[in-house]
């Protein structure tokens, strides 16, 4: 499971805590400026090496960010650390939606007081901010919570009150840009998720546009070998237009089957909407197989059969997960052609 803090385990960091403690007891101030200085550093860096040393919630971040903006009393290139804000915004950012997928992020649009117009959100910021480089961007992160002291280290000093007219006229471009680029950094990519049209969201996420239906998930038993004597079918009435997709549990008796399954969803003539052919050996044991083909447009209310057939023998064929009992009252299972008792276990998914 990941955590917030990468140093939760370590003892080091509470040691150095320990030790700003004792500096801090002890320290010797005369001037009241470096007084301030110091109390607004030493705080800043122990709130950091807190957030280094527990598991903490990104809500936190408001116990320390007092002591970044006091910080800045005493920066003397302000727009070099706005930038590193702004570097610092872009790992939180992609820390947190990550950390709440479908939650801080463009889940908030649809769960907000916007929601009327984001009724339907067909991607996630987690997408877009891949899982795969989290680690990076978490490090970066806490080497921005020791940043305002590390400025410090590397720039001359400063009293308050010194040259800060000449800061304001070349900073206050910047700390604009700060703003701006540091909302947009979170808002851009929720919008894109929630806008995305479907050519584009389906290149991030196949799924995209796709709602979920019927799901009969029971499984009790095997329906029995599906082989070249045997094969099973299943009724069902779809709920939405444009069914796009019936997916099938699956299971191979945990071998290899070196046999061809055909798959065919019929309308309640009989007449054959898609047909699909899957060699049996990358059947997955025990997981739904998605049988997918062209949406059908006027779907809703009609009734519509699945079929499972194979060319393999008794020794080599794979089989489908059903219930002992009649769970889903508009269908029907068939073998070869005769009613029994139970259902497949299919799931049914819909185009918007």
């Amino acid at each position: 499971d990941f955590t917030l803090s990468p140093f939760n385990s370590s003892p080091y960091l509470v040691i150095l805590f320990v030790i700003i403690c004792l500096y801090a007891y002890i320290k010797d101030i005369d001037q009241a400026v470096e007084n301030y200085k110091t109390a607004i550093f030493l705080s800043l860096t122990t709130y950091a090496i807190m957030f280094s040393t527990i598991i903490w919630h990104p809500q936190w971040l408001i116990i320390i960010m007092p002591f970044f903006a006091l910080s800045y009393l005493f920066v003397k290139d302000a727009v070099k650390s706005y930038w590193v804000d702004i570097i610092g915004m872009f790992s939180f950012i992609y820390l947190v939606v990550n950390l709440f997928p479908h939650n801080v992020d463009s889940g908030m649009l649809g769960n907000g007081i916007l929601r009327s117009l984001f009724s339907y959100i067909p991607l996630y910021n987690s997408q877009l901010f891949l899982p795969a480089y989290l680690s990076y961007f978490v490090a970066i992160f806490f080497v921005y919570l020791f940043s305002p002291l590390l400025i410090q280290l590397f720039q001359k000093k400063i009293l308050i009150g010194q040259e800060d007219d000449f800061i304001l006229e070349k900073s206050n471009n910047a700390l604009r840009l700060r703003f701006y680029i540091g909302v947009a950094i979170f808002v851009i990519p929720s919008l894109f998720c929630a806008l995305a049209p479907k050519s584009i969201a389906r290149i991030y996420d196949p799924t995209a546009y796709m709602v979920t239906g019927l799901a009969i998930t029971q499984s009790d038993q095997p329906a029995g070998l599906i082989n070249q004597n045997i094969s099973l079918k299943q009724s069902f009435i779809a709920e939405n237009d444009n069914l796009a997709d019936v997916s099938i549990k699956l299971a191979t008796y945990g071998r290899k089957n070196n046999c061809e399954i055909t798959l065919t969803l019929f309308d309640n003539k009989n007449n054959p909407l898609a047909i699909k052919k899957i060699d049996g050996m990358v059947i997955p044991d025990n997981e739904f197989y998605k049988f997918s083909f062209n949406p059908i447009a006027q779907s809703k209310g009609k009734m519509y059969n699945i079929e499972i057939k194979s060319n393999g023998t008794a020794e080599n064929s794979i089989t489908a997960w059903k219930s002992n009992n009649d769970v889903y009252s508009s269908g029907r299972l068939y073998i070869n052609e005769k009613e029994v008792s139970g259902d497949l276990n299919i799931e049914l998914v819909y185009d918007r």
